[in-house]
């Protein structure tokens, strides 16, 4: 089977879109260390006005930290 791909989309991709995607991965990630099958998926996030390179926005990956999870290397 290929793998499915989820796209995440908001306007600049570097606040909402960024958070999702990583909230879904933590998501995947929770299920497999709980012993279930790694899913055929592939996560990301998109911009319909987005600036290709640009980070997460500083409050976005404050935010997303504490959650306990890493946005911080998203361009």
């Amino acid at each position: 089977m290929d793998n499915f791909q989820l796209v995440f989309v908001c306007t600049g991709n570097i606040c909402r879109s960024p958070m999702a995607e990583g909230i879904m991965k933590d998501c995947i990630l929770d299920e497999i260390k709980s012993g279930g099958e790694p899913l055929p998926i592939r996560v990301s996030s998109a911009g319909t006005s987005a600036v290709d390179g640009f980070p997460a926005s500083e409050y976005a990956v404050q935010a997303a930290a504490r959650h306990g999870i890493d946005i911080s290397a998203h361009r």
